[in-house]
């Protein structure tokens, strides 16, 4: 071509060219293979810009909707469907080139071709590169070497113009990318730009869609598949898809590469890498394997060159890997051979310039995703793999990655599984790891790491990792590390968190399991979720389960172990140590262990190892077994530890195992079982050391089972034991069998203690300072011991007969004051107690002082006294709290409700008075006056109601009514009539009685009795009366008096009588009124009742009580017929006594009184029987007010006889 024009076209000056635009190019047939390495090109179009005698051109045309088409038998080397070439530099400045979009070649059913692209660039200088929606599809076509969507290249010296590779595309269908003798390597990137200066080409939107494939072949070593590449510009936005493929068939190649994206990098300058992000692969239902020795990368985007080394100095940001059934790994028959490395990670990164200076420089893989789902990762024992989120594999931090895997395995020598992996040098941070129903390193020797974030030098911090329903390690003896966060040399775990349920764990395997791991550094703030897992379940295998693990030097603090289900061990020879936090030989401070359930034992093996012998089992807050424990707590709340008959189980708030201190820790155990069956030992502490001392440690039982029933307890005297070594079985606050355990305490709340144990509170060679707090009732221990202050706190609700504490064993007291308290008001009747502590051996009570606290409750009897308690020795056996002195104390003042039920009784008696005196006798004379026979009885009844309301100092209510029957007799003289009335009397009613605070009484009254009344009315209008009445009361009292439901029945003989003067003036015919004065006088006589209640009877002595009252009043009449009339009366009461009083032992109870004055007003209606109606009526309504408040109502009907 450069020959024709320098033929014809020397010395023509033009400016620009045309479009190159919808040319196709068809080949069916011919070629051959052997001579793809020659020169032969087709185009379906093409620019190609630097002629010889084209210096005047400054633009030129675009290539775009050209086609190559290849089928059948047709071949080609290097087929492009358009293309533009700048083959010079010299005045590339100077050039304005075209764009190249929408191109594309067709390799189909047969057909072959070398070097494929849909689109090509091949630029220099400072013009701009635009490549765009050019593509390949090959259905049932074979690529010889590679394949391409669109490729920009610089074709000599550097580009610095702006190149866009966007929106092209590789499809590839029942294809093959075979290789050749040409080629090493086969590639199929949808798009692609190499060479060049500076970050100015972006390459985005490229894509690559590859379905039942075949890529690689016996003759190739490289095969690599990418959405996007760049050798030195920013990737985004790629997508790679492969699915149902081999990538190879045969396993022979040595490297593998499949991901969204791929830049590459230039050691010359590491600034002109650009940064990998957004890119995305889809890989699905593919076999992916390599040769021996060989390595597979897989990513959403990788910004790094591979080879033996690695190298790269950007970022990879935001990209997504989706893996879904695919088999990854190392031909089948490698068993014996080198494995591969398999990379697999949403996003990769290096921070390395080159292989030969090693200069590294710092990057960051961030916000990366991976989603795996029921894959086979790794087909070989020695195959190594790497899968994380996101993955710096030199020089850089991890963060925010995200990995989820569903389903499938992962198995080989080694196998990396982490949200975030920094692999050489960096941190892991802010990393998610989400793994369920998935089968990892279950392989014979391999080794197992999977962590939310993963460093190997640097720091991981603040991951978080939930793994559900996993099958993790080997049943051969290998090693599984598990955790939130691990950093594998000299950096810290800090802050990372592990959720973990439902897994098995491999049975011969040593298993480490944390929220935080950190071989040599420190860990701090991490947290262990455990529920539902299965690890150590053979002899041999060991379980290091803890919210942080410090494996060397470092401290452990601050973190959290929630055990809420599982079993760890639970056979012979295993090894389970389970703690809030753990470190070999650094502080374990302020670490939590949170034990609700599950199943933790051991017993001795065959063979014994002096490193860590058998048949034990530690559960801790924190351990150590060389550094200081402190600040510690273990909370235990369910589960069953150490019921495996043989086996040793220590249980702690801290532990310290050669010489370090275990000082202020605290264990708390409220339920499950600790040694709960035949043949086991336990050592139970808050604060546990070996050999150094265990000082102001705390143990809190509320709950739990120690022991078997036939687990017996050793004992040794205060005092005379230097040999601690050989006590076991024992409950304590502090225990230092070589050094001081001082200043400890032990807390019995809650649910009772039920054990042969012994307690003791500070077990060591110096034990002062140590203290005993009883606060629940029903405990029992083998053996006390090591207590030099015991404090006994009754507590509420406890009553005669209960104990706090029944030792079996030894009780050792000597010296030990004790205090007892009452936590709340104790019902006690004097002579009656509660035991604080006995033995039926007899306690050492040598030097023993004791008391009650200053600020100890009182105790109260039946009757409602309160009293101070006293501490008494019974025997030798015993040291009870009984009230004092019976004299001694206060009555309550609710029992005032008791003698305010008499007041009631007398006052509603007296209220029935008027019923009968008033009431009564006007029923009786209208009656009289009725009846035809003057000289004999005639009978009458009246019947009234009343709802009153009686001030006593407080306040009773009472209801109820009264009749009046009887026979009266009128007897005229000459100046006077006389009247005679026999009668009886009946009233029922109920009273409500209010004090002050709030105290409430009610009962049930009814009375019966008979009575006498005489009267002259004068012919002046001068009347006076008197009568007298006996009878019989009962009543009964329902109340609360200090928070106990009492009760109490009465029986009482009652009397009563009046004086009444007074003067009817007759104002008119019709009108009169009627002035008196009236004296009424009611006895109560006395009782003697039982009152009940849930403390016991108490007896209390009612006085009798007496009520004087008087009365002046006025009643007006008004006669409006012959028969009929209405009336109204105001009357003046005033009560002089009817104080009621009542006592129980010495005590007087507070006395309800009613002096005082009452006002009542009345109205009335009266109709007389006559000859025609021989019925007659009287109704009167009566309202009170003063200390008698309320309304009375009274009715009489009479007929005439």
């Amino acid at each position: 071509m450069n020959d024709y024009f320098s033929q014809y076209a020397e010395g023509l000056s033009f400016t620009s060219t045309g479009d190159v635009k919808n040319n196709k190019v068809f080949i069916t047939a011919g070629g051959n293979q052997s001579q793809f390495g020659n020169n032969g090109t087709v185009y379906g179009g093409l620019i190609e810009a630097n002629l010889p005698t084209a210096g005047n051109t400054t633009k030129f045309g675009n290539v775009y909707d050209n086609t190559v088409t290849i089928s059948g038998t047709g071949m080609a080397n290097k087929v492009y469907g358009g293309a533009f070439i700048t083959s010079s530099s010299e005045n590339g400045d100077a050039l304005q080139m075209g764009s190249v979009t929408y191109n594309h070649v067709d390799i189909l059913d047969g057909g072959y071709g070398e070097v494929v692209a849909g689109g090509y660039y091949a630029i220099n200088g400072t013009t701009v590169a635009d490549l765009e929606n050019n593509s390949v599809t090959v259905d049932g076509g074979t690529i010889g070497d590679s394949v391409y969507g669109a490729y920009l290249s610089v074709s000599s010296g550097t580009y610095t113009g702006t190149g866009t590779v966007a929106n092209n595309s590789v499809t590839l269908t029942k294809g093959t990318l075979s290789g050749s003798t040409y080629a090493d390597a086969v590639h199929v990137y949808g798009g692609y730009a190499n060479g060049g200066e500076g970050n100015n080409v972006t390459v985005k939107n490229n894509t690559v869609t590859i379905d039942d494939s075949t890529l690689g072949s016996s003759i190739v070593d490289y095969v690599v598949l990418l959405g996007g590449r760049s050798d030195y510009y920013a990737l985004q936005n790629n997508t790679l898809t492969v699915s149902n493929s081999e990538i190879p068939t045969d396993g022979s190649v040595s490297t593998i590469a499949m991901a969204g994206a791929n830049a590459l990098y230039d050691y010359v300058d590491e600034s002109l890498s650009g940064i990998v992000s957004g890119n995305t692969a889809n890989l699905q239902n593919n076999k992916i394997v390599t040769n021996y020795g060989g390595q597979i990368i897989l990513a959403g985007g990788i910004n790094a060159s591979y080879g033996k080394a690695w190298y790269g100095t950007k970022n990879a940001d935001s990209n997504t890997l989706t893996m879904t059934g695919n088999t990854v790994g190392t031909v089948a028959d490698a068993d014996d051979e080198t494995g591969s490395k398999n990379y697999i990670a949403g996003g990769i990164a290096v921070g390395q310039a080159d292989d030969n200076d090693k200069t590294l420089v710092p990057v960051k893989a961030t916000g990366n995703t991976a989603t795996l789902t029921n894959n086979t990762i790794g087909t070989n024992t020695a195959d190594n793999n790497y899968v994380a989120g996101g993955m710096v594999t030199v020089d850089g931090d991890a963060e925010s990655n995200t990995l989820t895997i569903t389903g499938g395995t992962i198995e080989g020598n080694k196998s990396y599984v982490a949200g975030g992996m920094s692999i050489e040098k960096g941190n892991a941070d802010s990393n998610t790891l989400t793994i369920s129903a998935v089968t990892i390193g279950t392989l014979g020797g391999s080794k197992t790491y999977v962590a939310g974030g993963y460093a190997v030098t640097g720091n991981a911090s603040q991951n978080t990792a939930t793994i559900t329903g996993a099958t993790l390690g080997t049943d051969e003896g290998a090693k599984v590390y598990v955790a939130g966060g691990y950093s594998d040399k000299k950096g810290n775990a800090e802050g990372n968190t592990l959720t973990l349920s439902g897994t098995k764990f491999g049975t011969g395997n040593k298993a480490y399991v944390a929220g935080g791991f950190a071989s040599q550094g420190n860990v701090t703030d991490n947290t262990l979720t455990f529920s539902a897992n299965t690890m150590a379940g053979a002899s041999g295998a060991k379980a290091y389960i803890a919210g942080g693990w410090a494996d060397k030097s470092g401290t452990a603090s601050g973190n959290t172990l929630n055990f809420l289900s599982g079993t760890v061990g639970m056979v012979a020879d295993s090894q389970p140590y389970v703690a809030g936090g753990y470190t070999k030989k650094g502080d374990a401070t302020g670490n939590t262990l949170n034990l609700a359930g599950g199943s933790i034992a051991t017993a001795p093996g065959d063979e014994e190892d002096e490193e860590e012998p058998s048949g034990i089992a530690y559960i801790t807050g924190g351990h150590t077994e060389s550094g200081n424990a402190s600040g510690n707590r273990a909370a235990i709340s369910g589960g069953s530890l150490g019921s495996l008959t043989g086996g040793t189980t220590y249980v702690a708030g801290g532990y310290t195992a050669k010489g370090g201190d275990a000082n202020e820790n605290t264990l708390t155990i409220s339920g499950g079982e600790i040694a709960a069956v035949s043949g086991t030992t336990a050592y139970v502490a808050s604060g546990y050391s070996a050999a150094g001392n265990a000082n102001g440690n705390t143990l809190i039982l509320s709950g739990g089972k120690f022991g078997a029933a036939s687990t017996a307890a050793s004992a040794l005297s205060q005092g005379t034991a230097t040999d601690l070594t050989t006590l076991s079985n024992y409950l304590a606050g502090g225990s230092a069998v070589t050094g001081e355990a001082s200043n400890n305490t032990v807390n019995l709340e809650g649910s009772p203690l039920q054990t042969t144990y012994s307690l003791f509170g500070g077990l060591g060679q110096t034990s002062t300072g140590n203290t005993l707090n009883v606060s629940s009732l029903d405990n029992r221990v083998g053996n006390l011991d090591y207590f030099q202050v015991m404090n006994y706190n009754v507590p509420e609700g406890s009553v005669k007969g209960d104990t706090l504490l029944t030792v079996t064993g030894t009780a050792n007291l000597t010296n030990v004051p004790v205090t007892a308290k009452l936590l709340a008001r104790t019902p006690l009747n004097p002579g009656e107690f509660i035991t604080l502590v006995t033995n039926p051996n007899g306690l050492q009570l040598s030097g023993t002082t004791y008391g009650m606290a200053a600020d100890t409750a009182q105790t109260i009897d039946a009757g409602l006294v309160t009293r101070p308690a006293e501490v008494k020795q019974q025997g030798t056996t015993s040291l009870v709290v009984t009230p004092v002195d019976a004299k001694i104390g206060t009555i309550s003042q609710d029992t005032k409700l008791i003698p305010e039920a008499r007041a009631a009784a007398l006052n509603f008696i007296a209220a029935g008075a008027d019923t009968t005196l008033d009431a009564g006798f006007r029923a009786a004379t209208q009656a009289a006056a009725d009846s035809e026979s003057k000289k004999s009885f005639t009978p009458y009844v009246t019947v009234g109601g009343q709802n009153l309301r009686f001030d006593t100092g407080s306040y009773v209510d009472s209801n109820g009514w009264a009749g009046n029957l009887g026979l009266v007799r009128r007897i005229p003289n000459a100046n006077s009539i006389d009247t005679i009335i026999p009668f009886a009397e009946y009233g029922k009613g109920n009273y409500t009685s209010h004090l002050e605070n709030g105290a409430r009484g009610d009962g049930t009254q009814h009375y019966g009795g008979v009575g006498l009344l005489l009267r002259r009315d004068l012919n002046n209008g001068v009347y006076y009366q008197a009568s007298a009445r006996v009878g019989v009361l009962d009543g009964d009292f329902r109340g609360v008096l200090e928070g106990y439901r009492s009760t109490y029945d009465t029986n009482a003989r009652y009397a009563g009588a009046s004086l009444w003067l007074g003067r009817i003036y007759q104002q008119t015919d019709k009108d009169s009124l009627d002035v008196y004065g009236r004296f009424n006088y009611t006895h109560l006589a006395s009782d003697t009742v039982t009152l009940h209640n849930t403390i016991g009877d108490a007896v209390f002595n009612l006085d009798a009580a007496d009520s004087y009252r008087t009365r002046l009043g006025a009643r007006w009449t008004h006669n409006y017929q012959e028969n009929q009339s209405y009336y109204a009366g105001l009357g003046w009461d005033y009560e002089f006594d009817s104080t009621a009083r009542a006592t129980y032992l010495t005590f007087s109870t507070p006395s309800p009184e009613s002096k005082g004055s009452s006002a009542l007003l009345e109205l009335g209606w009266k109709s007389d029987s006559t000859k025609d109606n021989p019925w007659g009526a009287d109704l009167r309504l009566t309202g009170w007010a003063g200390k008698q408040r309320g309304v009375v109502f009274n009715a009489t009907v009479t007929r005439r006889l």
